[in-house]
């Protein structure tokens, strides 16, 4: 498959970005590979000039929101690093605090600001920090589960480098007090980033058939009471190329497959954890379709989900996630990300989102008002959805403000 490649001010597309720059974007070999992400490098880059838009947009009595959104939406994160250092460097001000001031933007609009502004390993922490928050009576297992599940050992280990900075505590130390029993278990062994992974990592058949009757031994037997100890250990450590021939073995000794097993023998929150590894090891992309129809559907929307995911995975997998949410739910998810449920109709929200991708003079979000706030992350979110096909990017040298 053929990556969507966006098109910049030159007419030249340029399918991917040098090592170092991809590095620092937090891409690694297996989130490119065979991946579509929605948005891409945009060349040529100047962050400078870049900050210079920024601050004549967030200057005066009004400031210009769709300008922040333009510029936020078609530069990947590493450039988007660039753009606020810059800013700062020029300014001497933080671009986040003036942004979160001048356009006087709360709730699920800031939380959008800052996924977008925030380095994703920050971004990661800060999420994995709310959910294990204190003060919250309930600890949000969800989080929990969708982070350290889909996440390399890469991401993994400079999560936990960023939680320390943030927070000075340690991640690891934070879990193991706020879970418990097979629960933290396995989220401590998936987040010590044990998983054997590189283009190295062959399957190995014979270890495929070991683990799959293993596991099977483990469910028949119950090993004392506490099957979840094997299946932990497997999960936690094989490569996800390797796990795929083990479950598939395990199909064949057993006559059903692993879920099964799990839904079985497993209780609580670590057979959802298990559920969920299995999900995306299976379909990576097909688990992230489903963690945002959740995120969606019925008159609760999960919207801090629906962010993390989509600046999350929009320079990895989110052109994937979109066929895959298509294909198995009969709609777009740029429609289910279009349909509001509280204070404003679908009516509008399609309107201005329309108004924005074919002009960006065509329609003025007013300040001060709650609604805009709630609107304006949705139209952002949409936007990032379908960025590569944005008629009208950011350019070095001319934007109309």
């Amino acid at each position: 498959m053929e990556p969507i490649l966006k098109v910049p001010a030159n007419g030249m597309p340029k399918s991917q970005s040098s090592s170092s720059e991809l590095l620092h974007a937090h891409v690694h070999f297996e989130d490119v590979d065979m991946s579509t992400p929605t948005l891409i490098e945009m060349h040529p880059f100047d962050p400078v000039k870049q900050a210079e838009l920024l601050h004549e947009a967030l200057k005066g009595i009004v400031a210009k929101n769709k300008v922040v959104m333009t510029i936020l939406t078609t530069h990947n994160n590493f450039q988007r690093q660039r753009i606020a250092a810059a800013y700062s460097s020029q300014y001497h001000k933080n671009l986040t605090t003036v942004i979160k001031h001048e356009l006087n933007i709360v709730g699920h609009y800031e939380q959008t600001l800052l996924a977008l502004l925030q380095p994703p390993a920050d971004y990661d922490a800060h999420e994995l920090h709310h959910a294990l928050s204190a003060s919250k009576l309930l600890l949000d297992e969800e989080t929990l589960i969708e982070i350290l599940c889909s996440r390399n050992n890469h991401d993994l280990h400079h999560i936990r480098t960023a939680y320390m900075a943030l927070y000075n505590k340690d991640l690891m130390a934070v879990i193991k007090h706020d879970t418990k029993g097979e629960f933290e278990h396995l989220l401590v062994a998936l987040l010590s980033a044990r998983r054997e992974e590189g283009p190295s990592v062959k399957v190995d058949m014979d270890r495929a058939i070991a683990d799959a009757k293993q596991m099977h031994g483990a469910e028949v037997q119950h090993w004392a009471g506490h099957p979840e100890s094997v299946f932990i250990d497997i999960l936690a450590t094989r490569s996800y190329n390797q796990l795929s021939a083990t479950f598939h073995q395990f199909e064949k000794i057993t006559g059903h497959d692993i879920e099964k097993s799990i839904q079985e023998q497993m209780h609580g929150d670590v057979r959802t954890l298990m559920l969920a590894l299995v999900k995306y090891v299976k379909n990576k992309h097909a688990f992230f379709a489903e963690c945002l129809y959740n995120a969606v559907k019925g008159l609760r929307t999960n919207d801090a989900r629906l962010i993390r995911i989509i600046v999350g995975r929009c320079e990895k997998d989110l052109g994937n996630i979109k066929m895959e949410f298509a294909q198995i739910y009969g709609h777009s998810l740029q429609a289910a990300v279009k349909v509001l449920t509280c204070h404003l109709s679908v009516h509008s929200v399609i309107s201005i989102t329309n108004a924005l991708k074919k002009s960006p003079g065509s329609c003025t979000l007013i300040q001060h008002d709650h609604r805009v706030s709630f609107l304006s992350f949705r139209v952002i979110l949409t936007e990032i959805i379908v960025t590569s096909f944005w008629p009208w990017p950011v350019t070095n040298t001319t934007i109309n403000i």
